[in-house]
């Protein structure tokens, strides 16, 4: 949310105050390193043994015919 729409203005914002491009590299690695940890806190799925019948679901295209 943060790094989303309202980013061109909070960059102009800090690019105001700051006179410097530099605190806008600042907010732009904090939201790096916010996503990273987003990223690894998100629970992983998925990893579920594949099918015996070669990883067909049973609700595919080849299933129903």
């Amino acid at each position: 949310m943060i790094a989303g729409g309202p980013a061109p203005l909070i960059a102009a914002y800090l690019l105001q105050r700051t006179g410097s491009t530099t605190a806008i590299s600042f907010y732009i690695i904090g939201c790096v390193l916010l996503s990273l940890i987003a990223l690894a806190l998100i629970p992983r799925t998925g990893e579920a043994p594949a099918s015996q019948d070669g990883g067909q679901v049973a609700g595919s295209a080849k299933a129903m015919l």
